[in-house]
Protein backbone atom coordinates (compact mmCIF):
# COMPACT_ATOMS: atom_id res chain seq x y z
CA UNK A 1 0.00 0.00 0.00
CA UNK A 2 1.34 3.43 -0.93
CA UNK A 3 0.12 6.15 1.42
CA UNK A 4 0.04 9.87 0.80
CA UNK A 5 2.07 12.00 3.19
CA UNK A 6 1.85 12.32 6.05
CA UNK A 7 1.62 8.63 6.86
CA UNK A 8 0.34 9.57 10.32
CA UNK A 9 0.62 12.37 12.85
CA UNK A 10 2.77 10.54 15.41
CA UNK A 11 5.39 7.81 15.67
CA UNK A 12 2.87 5.67 17.57
CA UNK A 13 0.34 5.96 14.75
CA UNK A 14 3.03 5.05 12.22
CA UNK A 15 3.92 2.00 14.32
CA UNK A 16 0.28 0.90 14.39
CA UNK A 17 0.07 1.13 10.60
CA UNK A 18 3.33 -0.79 10.18
CA UNK A 19 2.15 -3.55 12.50
CA UNK A 20 -1.15 -3.83 10.63
CA UNK A 21 0.67 -4.05 7.30
CA UNK A 22 3.00 -6.75 8.64
CA UNK A 23 0.06 -8.80 9.99
CA UNK A 24 -1.59 -8.67 6.58
CA UNK A 25 1.63 -9.34 4.68
CA UNK A 26 1.36 -6.00 2.92
CA UNK A 27 4.12 -3.56 2.10
CA UNK A 28 3.64 -0.03 3.34
CA UNK A 29 5.29 3.01 1.80
CA UNK A 30 4.86 6.77 1.83
CA UNK A 31 4.94 8.96 -1.26
CA UNK A 32 7.84 11.38 -0.86
CA UNK A 33 7.99 12.55 -4.47
CA UNK A 34 10.54 15.34 -4.05
CA UNK A 35 13.39 12.93 -3.28
CA UNK A 36 12.93 11.92 -6.96
CA UNK A 37 12.95 15.46 -8.32
CA UNK A 38 15.57 15.57 -11.14
CA UNK A 39 17.63 18.37 -9.56
CA UNK A 40 17.67 16.61 -6.20
CA UNK A 41 18.61 13.31 -7.84
CA UNK A 42 21.54 15.08 -9.53
CA UNK A 43 22.69 16.59 -6.24
CA UNK A 44 22.40 13.24 -4.45
CA UNK A 45 24.38 11.42 -7.16
CA UNK A 46 27.17 14.01 -6.95
CA UNK A 47 27.27 13.69 -3.15
CA UNK A 48 27.27 9.87 -3.24
CA UNK A 49 30.02 9.85 -5.89
CA UNK A 50 32.19 12.05 -3.67
CA UNK A 51 32.42 14.65 -6.45
CA UNK A 52 33.52 17.37 -4.03
CA UNK A 53 34.82 15.27 -1.16
CA UNK A 54 33.17 14.27 2.04
CA UNK A 55 29.85 16.00 2.79
CA UNK A 56 29.87 18.04 6.02
CA UNK A 57 26.58 19.98 6.20
CA UNK A 58 23.16 20.12 4.53
CA UNK A 59 21.08 23.26 4.22
CA UNK A 60 17.65 23.75 2.70
CA UNK A 61 15.92 27.05 2.01
CA UNK A 62 12.21 26.47 1.36
CA UNK A 63 10.63 29.86 0.67
CA UNK A 64 7.40 29.34 -1.25
CA UNK A 65 3.93 30.72 -1.87
CA UNK A 66 1.00 28.83 -0.38
CA UNK A 67 -2.08 28.69 -2.59
CA UNK A 68 -4.51 28.12 0.31
CA UNK A 69 -3.10 31.11 2.17
CA UNK A 70 -3.28 33.37 -0.88
CA UNK A 71 -6.85 32.22 -1.58
CA UNK A 72 -7.74 32.85 2.08
CA UNK A 73 -8.92 29.24 2.50
CA UNK A 74 -8.38 29.34 6.25
CA UNK A 75 -10.72 26.40 6.81
CA UNK A 76 -8.12 24.08 5.26
CA UNK A 77 -6.92 21.47 7.79
CA UNK A 78 -3.33 22.73 7.66
CA UNK A 79 -4.45 25.93 9.44
CA UNK A 80 -6.38 24.16 12.22
CA UNK A 81 -3.37 23.27 14.38
CA UNK A 82 0.19 24.65 14.40
CA UNK A 83 1.80 21.32 13.44
CA UNK A 84 -0.45 20.69 10.45
CA UNK A 85 1.45 23.04 8.15
CA UNK A 86 4.58 21.02 8.86
CA UNK A 87 2.79 17.74 8.13
CA UNK A 88 1.38 19.12 4.89
CA UNK A 89 4.32 21.14 3.53
CA UNK A 90 7.55 20.67 5.50
CA UNK A 91 7.69 16.94 4.78
CA UNK A 92 8.94 17.77 1.28
CA UNK A 93 12.19 19.54 2.20
CA UNK A 94 12.57 17.36 5.31
CA UNK A 95 12.46 14.19 3.21
CA UNK A 96 15.30 15.61 1.11
CA UNK A 97 17.32 16.47 4.21
CA UNK A 98 16.82 13.00 5.69
CA UNK A 99 17.89 11.41 2.40
CA UNK A 100 21.20 13.26 2.70
CA UNK A 101 21.80 13.66 6.45
CA UNK A 102 20.18 10.45 7.70
CA UNK A 103 17.42 10.06 10.26
CA UNK A 104 16.96 13.10 12.47
CA UNK A 105 17.99 12.54 16.08
CA UNK A 106 17.46 16.01 17.49
CA UNK A 107 15.65 19.18 16.41
CA UNK A 108 15.87 22.77 17.60
CA UNK A 109 13.30 25.19 16.22
CA UNK A 110 13.13 28.95 16.15
CA UNK A 111 9.79 30.23 14.87
CA UNK A 112 9.15 33.66 13.43
CA UNK A 113 6.40 35.71 14.99
CA UNK A 114 2.88 34.50 14.31
CA UNK A 115 0.57 36.59 12.18
CA UNK A 116 -3.21 36.71 12.38
CA UNK A 117 -4.50 35.37 9.06
CA UNK A 118 -8.14 35.75 10.08
CA UNK A 119 -9.80 37.08 13.25
CA UNK A 120 -8.55 34.86 16.07
CA UNK A 121 -6.53 32.59 13.74
CA UNK A 122 -2.78 32.93 14.40
CA UNK A 123 -0.39 31.41 11.88
CA UNK A 124 3.39 31.06 11.97
CA UNK A 125 4.56 31.38 8.37
CA UNK A 126 8.24 30.63 8.98
CA UNK A 127 10.52 28.56 11.17
CA UNK A 128 14.21 27.75 11.16
CA UNK A 129 15.10 24.20 12.17
CA UNK A 130 18.53 23.01 13.20
CA UNK A 131 18.70 19.25 12.78
CA UNK A 132 21.14 16.68 14.05
CA UNK A 133 21.13 13.97 11.39
CA UNK A 134 22.63 10.53 11.85
CA UNK A 135 25.29 11.31 9.20
CA UNK A 136 25.36 15.11 8.90
CA UNK A 137 24.13 18.22 10.67
CA UNK A 138 21.49 20.14 8.74
CA UNK A 139 19.39 23.26 8.76
CA UNK A 140 16.01 24.04 7.22
CA UNK A 141 14.56 27.50 6.70
CA UNK A 142 10.89 26.79 6.10
CA UNK A 143 8.72 29.74 5.03
CA UNK A 144 5.33 29.63 3.32
CA UNK A 145 3.11 32.37 1.96
CA UNK A 146 6.15 34.13 0.55
CA UNK A 147 6.10 36.39 -2.51
CA UNK A 148 9.43 35.18 -3.95
CA UNK A 149 9.43 31.40 -4.47
CA UNK A 150 12.82 29.79 -3.87
CA UNK A 151 13.69 26.19 -2.94
CA UNK A 152 17.33 25.26 -2.72
CA UNK A 153 19.14 22.29 -1.18
CA UNK A 154 22.85 22.80 -0.51
CA UNK A 155 25.49 20.30 0.59
CA UNK A 156 28.77 21.70 1.85
CA UNK A 157 31.63 19.25 1.22
CA UNK A 158 35.36 19.24 1.97
CA UNK A 159 36.25 20.47 -1.52
CA UNK A 160 33.24 22.54 -2.56
CA UNK A 161 29.51 22.97 -2.47
CA UNK A 162 26.73 21.26 -4.44
CA UNK A 163 23.46 23.14 -4.89
CA UNK A 164 20.14 21.89 -6.24
CA UNK A 165 17.68 24.60 -7.24
CA UNK A 166 14.44 22.64 -7.07
CA UNK A 167 12.12 25.21 -8.66
CA UNK A 168 14.51 25.96 -11.56
CA UNK A 169 15.43 22.25 -11.86
CA UNK A 170 19.19 22.68 -12.02
CA UNK A 171 22.28 21.57 -10.11
CA UNK A 172 25.43 23.65 -9.71
CA UNK A 173 28.76 23.02 -8.04
CA UNK A 174 31.16 25.52 -6.55
CA UNK A 175 34.70 24.34 -6.06
CA UNK A 176 38.32 25.44 -6.13
CA UNK A 177 39.45 27.47 -9.12
CA UNK A 178 42.90 28.56 -10.19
Amino acid sequence: MLAEKPLATSSAECGTLLEAAQRCGARLGVNQNFVYHPAFVGLRRAVEAGALGRPRFVSCLYNVALRQLQARQFGHWMFRAPGNILLEQAVHPLSQIVALAGPVRQVRALADAAVEIAPGVPFCPAVTLTLEGARLPAQLRFAVGQSFPFWQVTVVCDDGVIVADILANRVATHDHTR
